[in-house]
């Protein structure tokens, strides 16, 4: 059964995005933060901002200390995860990740936080790029969307390259890495339904 697909929009460029070439490398470096961004990070403050409230006044009315270690085993849960979703901000608003393409390999480098060292791709297992749509949530009864660039790999399987700022940012990167290593653009294996390839 043959499948329709929409026209990709012209490659675009912002400021999220840096290209610079060291000889025959490529480096590209894009930025974390986008407008999807702001629906994640708005959220972490809503939450934190609401188990201050809460931790504020039960310990100021003494009803914590008088709960016991019940309470506070709960209350260590909620900060746990707003621990978490404080380090996921700070990660949207100042990460950058560096992607290097040479002869041999592609290469990946996120600062300043990163768990785990960078990490690589040889040449030989690249089989070409692909874009995938990812809904994240929604806004005013209208879904919010991510564009991710992805590596396909000779096995059949994909893994994730970085985010875009949208669709045209998205297909700028994606090209710059098509380009690089030679491959031509197949836009019937983009996935605009959020969904991995049967293999």
């Amino acid at each position: 059964m043959s499948t329709s697909h929409s026209p990709k929009p012209e490659p675009r460029k912002t400021s999220q995005v840096t290209v610079s070439r060291q000889g025959l490398d490529l480096n590209i470096d894009v930025r974390w933060l986008s407008k999807s961004s702001w629906f994640f990070i708005t959220f972490a403050l809503l939450w934190n901002s609401f188990c201050a409230v809460i931790y504020g006044v039960m310990f100021h009315s003494g009803a914590a200390q008088k709960a016991g270690w019940p309470i506070f085993l709960h209350m260590s849960m909620f900060a746990a995860a707003g621990a978490f979703l404080a380090y996921k901000a700070a990660c949207e608003i100042f990460n950058t990740t560096r992607i290097t393409l040479d002869s041999k390999e592609l290469r990946f480098l996120t600062t300043p936080f990163s768990i785990g060292g960078g990490r690589f791709i040889p040449r030989n297992e690249i089989a070409g790029f692909n874009l995938e749509q990812k809904r994240i949530g929604s806004q005013n009864g209208q879904p919010i969307y991510e564009w991710h660039v992805q590596v396909k790999f000779t096995d059949g399987k994909t893994g994730p390259v970085c985010r875009g700022q949208d669709q045209a940012e998205a297909v700028y990167i994606e090209k710059l890495l098509e380009d690089q290593f030679g491959f031509i653009d197949d836009p019937a294996e983009d996935d605009v339904q959020g969904r991995r390839k049967s293999v």
